[in-house]
């Protein structure tokens, strides 16, 4: 899914990523599905994983790289860093929604009355 250079950066298995603290409350193994499927659908139209644009909730962020850590920036954030009272960091598995059929089964309940867009 990745190319040489991206899986030192958004595609490895698990990296720690910097969410909007509002995704926080989500339970891991669906926040792991949703933001994996986010960025293999990315991936597979626009051949990288930068970008890929993650609504959870009311919420939506774009994927980007900040000092070697996955930022899901909110959309309308225009700093050039986080803050801490608008983001928290989370340790994601990228692969977690292939290997986790609880995850799945979450994903597809959460999907059915979320706001979720890939």
């Amino acid at each position: 899914m990745c190319s040489s250079s991206e899986k030192n950066g958004l595609c490895t298995k698990q990296k720690v990523y910097v969410i909007p603290t509002e995704w926080a409350s989500y339970p891991k193994g669906t926040l792991d599905c949703i933001v994996y499927s986010g960025v293999k659908e990315h991936y597979n139209r626009y051949n990288t994983a930068k970008g890929a644009s993650i609504t959870i909730g009311e919420v939506s962020a774009k994927a980007k790289l900040y000092k070697g850590y996955v930022w899901m920036r909110k959309e309308f954030d225009q700093s050039q860093k986080p803050y801490s009272s608008e983001y928290s960091q989370a340790l994601l598995d990228n692969y977690a929604c292939k290997h986790n059929t609880n995850a799945i089964t979450t994903l597809s309940a959460f999907l059915s009355i979320s706001q979720f867009q890939p």
